[in-house]
């Protein structure tokens, strides 16, 4: 038997860590040439799967299956309403979905209150680092003419620094865009003259 192993009873079976796969070398058995490949091609799949996760997610970083769907059907799509529920991961799809497509330069457009924390998971989820604007106003004119990969600000810039934004992005992201609900309001207005290929 496996050294490393839960039995689950509700399920009625048994489960065991994926890192539990070493653990077949220590079973005292003989092994027939057929069941050494198979042994072994295991757990060379298992490696395999692993260094994938690292090399796409990060060491400390780990997606969940269903927001891997959700990331690769909003690369697919360029265009989506992103309407799950909150708590679900829209943050990290919307970013993976980005870097993905490597469609930068990238507008973050969020409310005030959550620049910094956007900042944060960008550098979490796909490593770069971003610009969130701030400032007076020369502070800002001066951040919006920077190059840089990432740009985040909040909504009210749309129309205090509409004569600095860049109109034309390769992607965009709207962190709670019920912000625009009225079509009439001016910040609505100008969001729309915001080019993207890409918008979340």
């Amino acid at each position: 038997t496996l050294p490393i192993r839960t039995w689950v009873k509700k399920k009625k079976q048994w489960e065991v860590p994926v890192l539990a796969i070493y653990s077949l070398d220590k079973i005292e058995a003989e092994w027939s040439s057929e069941a050494s490949k198979f042994r072994d091609k295991v757990k060379n799949s298992i490696q395999n799967l692993l260094s994938q996760k690292d090399s796409i997610y990060g060491p400390e970083s780990i997606i969940k299956p269903y927001q891997i769907t959700g990331y690769r059907y909003l690369s697919k799509a360029k265009k989506v309403l992103l309407a799950d529920e909150m708590g679900l991961g829209k943050t990290v799809q919307s970013l993976k979905a980005v870097d993905s497509l490597n469609a930068y330069p990238l507008l973050v457009l969020c409310p005030s209150s959550l620049k910094e924390k956007w900042q944060e998971e960008v550098q979490k989820w796909i490593g770069k680092k971003s610009l969130v604007i701030r400032g007076n106003s020369k502070e800002r004119k001066s951040q919006w003419k920077e190059k840089n990969d990432i740009k985040i600000a909040n909504y009210d810039l749309l129309i205090r620094d509409w004569m600095n934004i860049p109109t034309a992005w390769s992607s965009i992201i709207a962190d709670e865009a019920v912000a625009f609900k009225n079509y009439k309001a001016k910040r609505t207005k100008l969001m729309k003259k915001l080019d993207a290929p890409i918008k979340f």
